[in-house]
């Protein structure tokens, strides 16, 4: 990581003079340091497919064979935010041989809607990073991001997510977090290569590779270099889409009509203001968040400029002149 772990230190303390969130958080890093000694927590995984009536019903299980590190820090509590839908926690199977006869006791059939996966709060997300193996379906990607440290690290991950927040491309709605319509527009405008799980498992088996003394460093970052001039040149080109094309997706300026409005957080850290996005050719047109829409209500719908003029000097250097905009009738 990119500092040294917090552990105990010799100290003697009069534990019974502590709060109890004292002792917690103790008794916490406590246990997970005393756990790094201890050995792996193994078990046996079964899964057993049972032919009945037709149907083929399935249950899995597991069978712990050596305790380990577990012994320490007890068993995973049951996540109370997992999404819906997910799989029951393994349970204990008893012993059976493929071809045993078995039979059916009872049977209940219940009706249930699916949910949609709970939204990321910023505990789930930072877990979610560190698992993204659980998000890709390549066996080879998804052993290689297991192996490494999954997207950032301890240190690390919380801080992206807060640039994600202070950037406007993520925000919180109570305690989960919600992508705005600039984070939406900057993914639908990135190329799948630069946005998926695959490009940090790529990256994973190069480093690794050089670590072992089996590849060039030179060669690794010759690819970096390379893959961004193709991205930028496949913009340029038009074979891939402009950014700015769905990165302000927003509703369109009532002051000069050609720019976007996007949603932007204030300095202060105290809410949101819209914006347009054009205020680098001269559009300084802002407007108050209301509920997440910009609160517009009474503008003109002129398409009045208030974007001034540019002209080209001999150099080709683009330079504004001052111009006066009136509205007719």
């Amino acid at each position: 990581t990119a500092h040294h772990a917090i552990v105990p230190t010799r100290k003697a303390a009069a534990a019974g003079a502590w709060s109890r969130i004292e002792r917690d958080l103790y008794d916490l890093v406590a246990r997970s340091f005393v756990a790094q000694f201890h050995p792996d927590h193994e078990f046996l995984a079964a899964t057993v497919e049972l032919e009945l009536a037709g149907e083929t019903w399935r249950a899995t299980g597991r069978t712990v064979t050596v305790p380990g590190w577990r012994a320490v820090v007890g068993e995973e509590p049951a996540d109370e935010e997992k999404p819906a839908g997910d799989e029951e926690p393994p349970q204990a199977l008893p012993p059976v041989a493929v071809g045993d006869p078995v039979r059916s006791l009872e049977a209940q059939a219940a009706q249930k809607k699916t949910k949609p996966p709970t939204r990321f709060t910023e505990g789930t997300l930072q877990k979610a990073m560190a698992e993204i193996h659980k998000y890709v379906d390549d066996p080879d990607d998804k052993r290689v991001l297991r192996e490494g440290d999954g997207i950032g690290t301890v240190a690390t991950r919380a801080a992206i997510i807060g640039e994600l927040k202070r950037k406007g491309f993520l925000e919180l709605h109570g305690k989960q977090i919600v992508s705005t319509t600039l984070g939406r527009g900057a993914i639908d405008s990135l190329p799948e290569e630069v946005k998926s799980a695959r490009l940090t498992a790529l990256w994973g088996r190069e480093l690794a590779a050089i670590e072992r003394g089996e590849s060039d460093p030179a060669h690794f970052l010759g690819g970096q270099v390379l893959l961004v001039v193709d991205q930028v040149a496949a913009v340029a080109s038009g074979a891939a889409a402009a950014p700015a094309a769905t990165l302000f997706a927003g509703p369109e300026c009532p002051r000069c009509g050609e720019g976007r409005l996007r949603r932007i957080r204030r300095k202060d850290q105290s809410g949101y203001f819209w914006g347009c996005s054009r205020w680098r050719e001269g559009c300084k047109a802002t407007f108050d968040d209301q509920d997440g829409k910009p609160a517009i209500a009474g503008e003109a719908s002129s398409t009045a400029r208030s974007v001034a003029p540019r002209t080209t000097t001999a150099r080709g250097a683009a330079k504004p002149r001052k111009t006066t905009v009136r509205k007719g009738r």
